[in-house]
């Protein structure tokens, strides 16, 4: 069965003086979707390239990584060897590397021309998504947890990226120490390089000081306005979502 890629844009819209209804104030436009021959299952995460106008889809059950040319509307490369595909990052400029992670304990990095695999890192199972700091040139990434068979932390890697040719290095782990531990997933940092992980099964958001390359703070997700997450629990915290960087 081919799957499809629907495309959409942020429709702006000029405030008027006059309210209008819910369905007036559309924010989201289907301007293009895009056929992914071959591919069936699930898809997970995707990473795009701005400067060529590439997308690049994690395709989990096909355990495959499609790139899609935005500009043609097609898939100009599909990326094998994978087990249970789950993100892909795309770093532009001096660097020009595909990263991708896949749920067998594996973070790979291809060069973003040929996508020739220039280097293969082999960790414990369950590395998910992948951050980029730009202040640092660090990405960091969950992995561990209950997929790999631990009963009382989880792991986040930290992956120093190189310019051009040079070999990226794995530099250091932060412990995310849990009674239950889950699958780390989405990742925020704020601009004092406070980290913040979301563990979607245990229901846990990890607080992780980055400059000191250690857990903070962690306790389950409360919302108690649009503009703030809470952190409850034993050594409560509080974290404004205003500075944020996610992905």
């Amino acid at each position: 069965m081919t799957k499809l890629l629907a495309v959409c844009c942020i429709a702006v819209f000029a405030g008027y003086a006059d309210q209008t209804s819910a369905q007036e104030k559309e924010a989201l436009k289907l301007v293009q979707t895009i056929p992914l021959p071959g591919v069936t299952g699930r898809l997970d995460h995707m990473g795009v390239d701005l400067e060529k106008n590439r997308l690049f889809v994690a395709a989990v059950a096909n355990n495959s990584l499609e790139v899609v040319d935005l500009t043609a509307g097609r898939v100009i490369k599909s990326l094998s060897g994978f087990k249970d595909t789950q993100d892909a990052l795309f770093l532009g400029g001096d660097f020009n590397k595909l990263y991708v992670s896949s749920l067998d304990g594996h973070v790979r990095v291809f060069q973003g021309e040929s996508f020739w695999l220039v280097q293969d890192f082999k960790i414990e199972p369950d590395p998910n998504r992948l951050f980029y700091d730009p202040t640092t040139n660090l990405i960091y990434f969950g992995y561990g947890g209950q997929n790999a068979g631990f009963d009382a932390y989880e792991r986040v890697g930290i992956l120093q990226s190189k310019r051009a040719a040079g070999h990226d290095q794995l530099v250091a782990d932060m412990i995310a120490p849990t009674p239950r531990p889950g699958h780390l997933a989405e990742m925020a940092m704020d601009d004092n390089g406070i980290l913040l992980i979301c563990d979607s099964r245990a229901d846990m958001i990890y607080q992780f000081d980055t400059r000191k390359r250690e857990s903070s703070r962690v306790g389950p997700p409360e919302v108690t306005a649009p503009e703030t997450s809470r952190l409850t629990g034993p050594g409560t915290a509080y974290s404004s979502a205003r500075g944020l960087r996610r992905r």
